[in-house]
C-alpha cells in the first residue's frame, strides 16, 4: 500500500496578508515492513506535524490576528 497524505493551511496574517504553509508525505508499506494500516496513518500524521511545526509556530508569532486558529494549534 502507498499512502500519500498532505496538509495545508492558509493563515490570515492581518493587514490583508496571508501565509500558506503545507507539507506532503508518501509512505510505502513495502519499505516499512510489517505495519498495520493504523501505524502507517499515524506515522504520516507525525511526519506532517513535525514538518509543519516550525512554520506554524512562525506564523503564530507573526500574525496580527489574535483570534487566528493557528494560535491554538498546539505545536509541540
Amino acid at each position: 500500500m502507498i499512502l500519500r497524505k498532505s496538509r495545508e493551511f492558509t493563515v490570515n496574517m492581518g493587514n490583508y496578508e496571508s501565509a500558506k504553509i503545507g507539507a506532503a508525505v508518501e509512505l510505502d508499506t513495502k519499505e516499512l515492513g510489517q505495519v498495520t494500516d493504523k501505524d502507517v496513518y499515524d506515522l504520516a500524521d507525525r511526519i506532517l506535524e513535525e514538518a509543519l511545526a516550525s512554520d506554524i509556530k512562525e506564523a503564530g508569532e507573526l500574525t496580527g490576528t489574535r483570534d487566528s486558529f493557528i494560535l491554538s494549534w498546539g505545536v509541540k
